[in-house]
């Protein structure tokens, strides 16, 4: 899992908008770097400094508000789940964000293991508690839950299909049968 991606910043990188391999342009750090015909700005995230391995597999993870019934104002956590694992939460803004219709919320996520036969996503809305915050719905409505991986090139998607997530509820969704089914 020691893959570089090419990219044309750190910033675009680091904003998951550069996790595609098409064409195999894409390069394999250690072992095998020598089989890379790949030329240019490559990136890639490793373990925390001093963590073991440093090794991590990359994930573009985004999140799809439906039609709010108004504007939200909070922050969105997902939480991954398999037969034989959990993973997160993962908070997909890392401040309190306006959350209006079709807003799209993308992060990059990298993991010490590979995240499996993921078929199960745990949503949570978690609005603010500014002063001025009563004015803002305390509903986030759901579209969808994408995660894509860099490695396999392969993704999964959660359907909300415009359901409501009330602050501080949990509310699962199981894994599509296909990406684009959504």
């Amino acid at each position: 899992p020691f893959t570089a991606y090419p990219c044309k910043s750190f910033d675009d990188f680091k904003n998951a908008k550069c996790l595609s391999c098409s064409g195999e342009v894409c390069s394999q750090m250690g072992y095998h770097a020598d089989k890379s015909k790949a030329r240019g700005d490559f990136y890639m995230m490793t373990n925390q400094k001093g963590a073991s391995p440093q090794c991590t597999y990359h994930y573009s993870m985004s999140v799809e508000a439906g039609i709010m019934d108004g504007k939200g104002y909070g922050n969105v956590e997902i939480s991954l789940g398999s037969v034989n694992s959990t993973f997160g939460p993962v908070p997909m803004n890392d401040k309190p964000t306006y959350l209006e219709s079709n807003t799209v919320l993308t992060r990059l996520v990298v993991t010490p293991t590979k995240l499996a036969d993921l078929s199960l996503v745990k949503v949570t809305y978690k609005k603010d508690d500014c002063w001025t915050c009563f004015t803002y719905t305390d509903f986030f409505r759901l579209q969808k839950v994408e995660i894509n991986s860099g490695e396999a090139q392969k993704g999964t998607a959660f359907c909300g299909k415009n359901t409501s997530v009330a602050k501080d509820q949990v509310r699962e969704f199981s894994a599509a049968q296909q990406l684009n089914s959504c």
